[in-house]
């Protein structure tokens, strides 16, 4: 680890922080499209960033600090700036254990690949504990090769693939009626 890391301050993710937090993200979606995962494609993330993923990522930030489930620390340098930020969630599904979701771990590029975010990572950890979570959650886009290094390098486990198709969906051959779906809205069921 680097001896610089002993003047970094590690403390939580206050309001103050968000524009610099934001500026971050839109930094790292913008410069290394590989950083987005399934949920932010799902999301309908561009590359370049829309205005429309540009927002969600604005209350993305906000959330970690004002909704009671969402958490967040950043590792602040002397003089207060922002070198790298971990955003959580913890969710309590009914009648299940409640799990911890890494959000987001994002650095500053010069502070990448000096023990930054493992301290970070091992902070995280720690308040998940305190939370009684014993079970955390992550997904990377499929090409961040640096990201799953440094997570599998950590203990971390791949426990699950995510598959999609674009474009024209295929037409499957089939012989059987398919049933009517229930879309659970107001809209009618149709037979497909």
């Amino acid at each position: 680890m680097d001896p610089a890391l002993d003047a970094i301050t590690i403390r939580p993710l206050s309001k103050k922080d968000q524009p610099t937090i934001q500026k971050m993200m839109l930094d790292t979606y913008r410069n290394n499209p590989a950083y987005a995962s399934h949920s932010e494609q799902q999301m309908g993330f561009e590359n370049p960033l829309t205005e429309a993923n540009v927002d969600y990522l604005k209350e993305h930030c906000e959330n970690h600090t004002k909704k009671r489930a969402y958490s967040g620390l950043v590792a602040v340098d002397e003089d207060e700036r922002i070198l790298g930020v971990v955003l959580m969630k913890k969710h309590s599904p009914k009648g299940a254990p409640a799990w911890g979701e890494l959000s987001d771990i994002i650095l500053a590029p010069k502070q990448r690949s000096d023990g930054l975010g493992q301290m970070l990572l091992s902070r995280a950890i720690a308040v998940f504990r305190k939370w009684g979570v014993d079970q955390v959650f992550l997904e990377t886009g499929v090409d961040n090769k640096k990201a799953h290094r440094f997570f599998i390098g950590q203990g971390w486990k791949v426990v699950s693939h995510v598959l999609k198709i674009t474009t024209a969906l295929p037409q499957l051959p089939t012989t059987d009626p398919i049933p009517a779906l229930d879309t659970g809205s107001d809209v009618p069921k149709q037979n497909i």
